[in-house]
């Protein structure tokens, strides 16, 4: 199949890699100067922890479910059972979070667990989808967007969540397990690959 005469295979590739890019710049402009080890929660391809890797020259681990980083790509990889993480406290510097909201009580498992592993004074990015409104008819639309994307663009064999928290909901979560919000950017439109609005919350793991 071909669009515009390219490969659809070439266009989705250079999709995904602006999809990556973008999400990476976000994630710079917030860790820049943070050198320690970061872990990529939910790292999906690996793509963009790859990105940040090169971009921040500091080594990244990511983790999933099931193995979507493929060979030869240049970060670190463990599969885990979507909570647990086997490393000692305090292990990482900082974290990323991209569209991984679950249940709130799974959400609030997760945050526990990232609180644990990441040490004091360091930073949890969190890029999350949310809702126009509170009506249903929002989270449908939301819903929708994230099944096509993780069935027809990344193939992914997991179900989607179909779950949204609100700015308010993430920072009382956050601040059960130490992290502090630092800031918080309102829901726009910025990836290629959907038509979901998306926030950015940046959190400080504080004694």
């Amino acid at each position: 199949m071909e669009v515009g005469g390219r490969t659809f295979k070439s266009v989705f590739a250079e999709t995904m890699n602006e999809r990556a890019r973008i999400l990476c710049s976000k994630v710079c402009c917030e860790l820049r100067g943070f050198r320690g080890p970061m872990i990529d929660f939910g790292c999906g391809d690996g793509n963009v922890a790859s990105q940040i890797q090169k971009d921040l020259g500091v080594k990244v681990t990511g983790y999933d479910v099931r193995r979507y980083v493929p060979d030869g790509l240049d970060v670190a990889f463990e599969k885990f059972d979507g909570t647990n993480i086997y490393v000692k406290d305090g292990c990482f510097m900082s974290g990323i979070m991209i569209g991984v909201t679950r249940s709130e009580s799974e959400t609030a498992v997760i945050l526990r667990e990232l609180s644990r592993v990441i040490k004091d004074g360091g930073r949890l990015v969190v890029i999350d989808t949310i809702p126009e409104s509170k009506q249903e008819v929002s989270h449908e639309l939301c819903f929708i967007n994230d099944y096509v994307q993780n069935r027809l663009l990344y193939n992914v064999d997991l179900p989607a969540p179909g779950f949204y928290q609100s700015g308010r909901e993430w920072l009382n979560q956050a601040k059960k397990v130490n992290f502090k919000m630092l800031s918080s950017v309102p829901g726009r439109h910025f990836l290629p690959t959907s038509s979901n609005k998306y926030a950015i919350f940046v959190f400080k793991r504080v004694p």
